[in-house]
């Protein structure tokens, strides 16, 4: 394995101990040491390479506020919690400023909103100039933040060189699955079809509904046209006949001007007046009924 160009194999104890002052590891069970608080905990790796108190102290205090644990220098390791935890042995691993930095599943035990802001982190050390690398089982979680993905798939490191060749892996793999379980499939479409389809027949059925629910509740308006040469007694005659229909509900009388007008509202744009006899709307009677009803001698209309 070569790092900065050296071959590891090649090089001594001393210069082995050399390099390791340049690498930052975050594991993945967190090594902390929980016999010490969390200044302590990142003071430890700068007081073994030779750092005095006070520098290790004051280069602590710098990486744990990096880290979003200001305030909790004195705490306990046992007092924080996971994420906490986790960013602990970040600000342990980048207090020396290493030139590698490489974390083993960071985000295994944290929860999504934690491993983000892990990620978060990383990506803040890289635009430092900090090479870090990345070991996660959570494809998803590096389309944002992996600028390059290795795949270790079966012994071999397969290269990915972008997202759509990592997510068409994903895609085959899947599509493997679906083949070698076919039942499943189908079962699984079969729930797709019904979670896509169903929202749509449930709204139109409603509209169905609603539409026959307001047809039926509309009351029929029966409108009886009268003769130019029948009188205000024979208008009389007509109310009277109507109202003693127990079928009617209401008797009201027009002019023929604003019966006209109400026919041509109801119409829109059609011509109503070229459409009725000159002699045939003198006076108007409305009706409101349940059922069709039309009076002897007149000409009934919807």
């Amino acid at each position: 394995m070569l790092i900065n160009k050296h071959n590891l194999g090649d090089l001594t104890d001393n210069q082995l101990c050399y390099l390791r002052q340049h690498i930052g590891i975050v594991f993945q069970d967190h090594k902390i040491l929980f016999d010490r608080n969390v200044l302590q905990n990142v003071m430890l790796p700068l007081r073994i390479i030779g750092y005095d108190n006070k520098s290790a102290e004051k280069r602590a205090r710098i990486a744990i506020e990096k880290v979003g644990l200001s305030g909790r220098e004195k705490d306990d390791p046992n007092g924080l919690s996971g994420g906490e935890q986790q960013r602990l042995c970040i600000a342990r691993a980048v207090v020396h400023q290493p030139s590698l930095l490489i974390a083993d599943e960071p985000s295994a035990n944290l929860d999504r909103a934690y491993a983000l802001d892990i990620m978060e982190l990383f990506k803040t050390f890289h635009e430092a100039g900090t090479t870090v690398i990345v070991s996660a089982h959570d494809e998803t979680l590096m389309q944002d933040y992996g600028h390059r993905i290795l795949r270790l798939q079966q012994g071999t490191v397969c290269i990915m060189n972008n997202y759509f060749s990592l997510h068409w892996e994903s895609a085959k793999r899947a599509l493997v699955y679906l083949f070698r379980q076919p039942v499943a499939t189908l079962l699984i479409l079969a729930m797709l079809s019904i979670a896509v389809t169903l929202p749509l027949t449930l709204y139109l059925s409603v509209q169905s509904g609603k539409a026959v629910l307001d047809k039926l509740s509309d009351v029929p308006q029966i409108t009886l046209y009268m003769d130019l040469a029948a009188t205000q007694q024979d208008v009389d005659n007509v109310k009277r006949i109507l109202s003693a229909e127990h079928r009617v509900e209401d008797v009201r009388f027009v002019s023929k001007a604003d019966g006209l007008a109400e026919m041509q509202k109801a119409m829109g744009e059609q011509d109503i007046v070229s459409m009725l006899d000159e002699k045939s709307a003198a006076r108007c009677v409305h009706c409101e009924t349940g059922e069709q009803f039309a009076g002897r001698n007149c000409r009934a209309a919807k």
